[in-house]
């Protein structure tokens, strides 16, 4: 019974990764995602946007987590925070 909710859950993280990926490329420059794990800190966003600055940072986080996830990335997109790059 374990081994089967373990294999769910592997595969329901797979199948997000597989479409949480793309989504980044679609809002900023995947390439500014520095140690792969799929969020923008401050310091990694900043280096695509030189101008920007840690409150606007900070608005966009919405989690209040210190990163932002692919939604908070497309919601700031989105709202014109950030403009969206090739990547």
């Amino acid at each position: 019974m374990k081994i089967m909710t373990l294999t769910k859950t592997l595969t329901v993280a797979a199948v997000a990764g597989a479409f949480l990926t793309p989504a980044l490329a679609q809002g900023v420059d995947p390439a500014l995602d520095t140690n792969g794990d799929g969020m923008m800190s401050f310091p990694e966003l900043q280096a695509g946007y030189p101008d920007l600055t840690e409150d606007q940072f900070t608005a966009m986080d919405v989690s209040g987590d210190g990163l932002l996830d692919v939604i908070e990335i497309a919601d700031a997109v989105d709202a014109g925070m950030i403009a969206p790059t090739e990547g």
